[in-house]
């Protein structure tokens, strides 16, 4: 098992959005490798957006993204007529494929969410946006996979939440040979002997179960390490944060808000 602190993510922090973004594949520590993601997991964006923002029409391309949400709620527009409420239980998945254009804006409430970025298994698919609603589980529920699912990405990755009690042990899912990465999103885990509080992670072959310290959401990802997929995503296809990637996609994102 290899660990990610929150610490160790890539934080743009402003008045309105705060972006705090990790990157699974440096858990451990590793920030010398050539590409900080793990496998086509990319990365994923633990996100706060202040009630009132407006990140205005933008284009997406060759990016398959999962918009997870745990409080509050935002309103979706996009290129294929789409307007939909985004909010706990009903999350979204954008395959943006050749090219995606989309608008999102919190009117009603502040939203915490994460914003999940996956490397397609080729480049320019057709592009989709998909809406699914989930009824709550006692244990961990399917939320995407490459089939079979009720949001189907477009990579051999699987993607399961849970909603936990303080107390309680669950054994983790797994399939064939895949890897894990686990995330919390609130409250606090042991596993492996190791706590991970809010904002941590661990990636592994090693990962099976968990007991909750604390009421707890978690997060875990299921990734075919060897599984193809093109690079050519503006957001998914990048190796790694550096200062100026960073700075200049802060900058966009500035210039997109109302």
């Amino acid at each position: 098992m290899k660990i990610f602190r929150s610490k160790d993510s890539f934080d743009q922090v402003g008045q309105m959005i705060q972006f705090r973004a990790q990157w699974p594949g440096i858990a451990g520590g590793d920030v010398e490798k050539e590409d900080y993601a793990f496998g086509p997991l990319q990365s994923f964006d633990h996100a706060v957006i202040r009630k009132g923002t407006v990140i205005k029409m933008h284009e997406h391309k060759n990016d398959e993204i999962i918009s997870y949400l745990v409080r509050g709620e935002f309103v979706h527009e996009d290129s294929h007529g789409s307007y939909e409420t985004i909010r706990e239980n009903r999350y979204m998945l954008m395959s943006a494929g050749e090219s995606f254009f989309h608008q999102e804006g919190t009117p009603n409430m502040d939203v915490e969410m994460l914003q999940i970025f996956v490397r397609p298994r080729e480049v320019d698919l057709a592009p989709a946006v998909h809406f699914a609603d989930y009824e709550p589980q006692d244990d961990f529920r399917l939320i995407a996979a490459p089939a079979n699912a009720p949001l189907v990405i477009r990579q051999n990755v699987y993607l399961y939440d849970l909603y936990g009690k303080a107390g309680e042990s669950y054994t983790l899912p797994t399939y064939e040979d895949y890897a894990t990465c686990l995330y919390v999103f609130d409250g606090a885990v042991l596993i492996n002997g190791e706590t991970l509080m809010k904002r941590d992670g661990a990636t592994g072959h090693d990962l099976i179960e968990l007991t909750l310290t604390e009421d707890s959401v978690v997060l875990v990802f299921l990734v075919d390490l060897q599984a193809p997929m093109t690079k050519e995503g503006p957001f998914s296809g990048r190796n790694r944060p550096t200062e100026k990637i960073v700075s200049r996609m802060w900058a966009d994102v500035q210039k997109d808000i109302d």
